[in-house]
């Protein structure tokens, strides 16, 4: 199953999911969510994104088009 990868710059969100699952619960975690369904984590949003990359040298909208 290929994951799929979306970024939101209206918000400045980088998304990474599998596929349509019923979240059960996430977990929150300096602005990364985990969203889990039964004991599986079936996505992860990472908040203030260009922050997190910047630091890293990268542009979330570059980094959706090399992994996807």
């Amino acid at each position: 199953m290929k994951t799929k990868i979306d970024y939101d710059s209206e918000y400045d969100i980088l998304y990474f999911y599998p596929g349509e699952k019923k979240v059960d619960f996430s977990i929150d975690y300096d602005d990364i969510i985990l969203d889990v369904s039964g004991n599986e984590i079936s996505g992860v949003e990472i908040i203030d994104a260009s922050e997190k990359f910047a630091n890293a040298g990268e542009n979330p909208k570059e980094v959706v088009k090399v992994l996807n």
